[in-house]
This record gives C-alpha cells, sequence and structure tokens, in this order.
C-alpha cells in the first residue's frame, strides 16, 4: 500500500511541476488604438469618427480593426486587416475588401509583424487616413 501511495504521490508532484514550468497561453493584447475625429464640414470625412484598434496575437500575428461611427454614435462600419511573417523574409497583408472575402499583399521584409506595424504600416495609413494634411483630427 506505501508502495502504491508513493508512486501516485511522485506522479502528482511531476504533473504539478510541469503545470508551472509550462508556459502560460499568450492571452491577446491591444497594442495601439487611435480615434480619427472626423467634424461636421470636413472635406476629407463624413462628420463622426474612425476607431483603429490593433491587436497582436504574437510577435508575427497583428490584428488590425477599424470601425467607422456616425456623429449620432451609429456603427456605420466595420473592417479587419492582419498582418503576418508567413517565411523569414515575408510578410502577409490580409485586408478586408468592400465587397466581401479578402485581399492578400505581400511585402519583402525582415520586420516581425509587429515591428512591420510601428515602423511602416501604421505611418504609411496614418498618411493615408489624412489624406497628407496634419494630424489635427487625430486624439
Amino acid at each position: 500500500m506505501n508502495k502504491n501511495l508513493l508512486f501516485v504521490f511522485a506522479i502528482l508532484s511531476v504533473v504539478v511541476l510541469g503545470l508551472q514550468i509550462a508556459e502560460p497561453v499568450a492571452a491577446v493584447k491591444v497594442i495601439d488604438k487611435r480615434v480619427l475625429n472626423c467634424p461636421s464640414g470636413s472635406q476629407d470625412f463624413n462628420s463622426g469618427k474612425y476607431v483603429f484598434t490593433t491587436y497582436k496575437y504574437s510577435n508575427n500575428v497583428v490584428w488590425i480593426n477599424i470601425k467607422g461611427y456616425e456623429s449620432n454614435g451609429a456603427l456605420v462600419s466595420s473592417s479587419w486587416t492582419q498582418l503576418k511573417k508567413v517565411s523569414r523574409h515575408k510578410l502577409r497583408i490580409k485586408e478586408q475588401s468592400i465587397e466581401g472575402g479578402w485581399i492578400y499583399t505581400y511585402k519583402t521584409t525582415t520586420y516581425s509583424a509587429v515591428k512591420y506595424y510601428w515602423k511602416v504600416y501604421r505611418p504609411q495609413q496614418t498618411v493615408l487616413w489624412t489624406k497628407g494634411t496634419s494630424d489635427r483630427y487625430w486624439s
């Protein structure tokens, strides 16, 4: 009986030790959130706002959600973009199209998806969404 009890205790100790050593499951993390306010009478946009939220799943996978709201707060549109490192020197940009489905673009880079987002994608999107104007509408 003592041998069986000792054996069970040894197995449970190994299991508990293994659980403590194992890495925790990575959670999705919001790494960037910006709001583009569009005042009434703006030539560039309808009045309302756009909310850009960027989620980091890992260093090699980033999702960006863009939600458009009317001035009364009603959700008008929502779209997703994924940045994913698919090989050592290749990054895939997967964008939701207006018609439905996905548009794929591949970029040659050594950056991880997170680094590419901060150094290349985000600055390009800032210029695109403000159409070369100042950042006065960003908050």
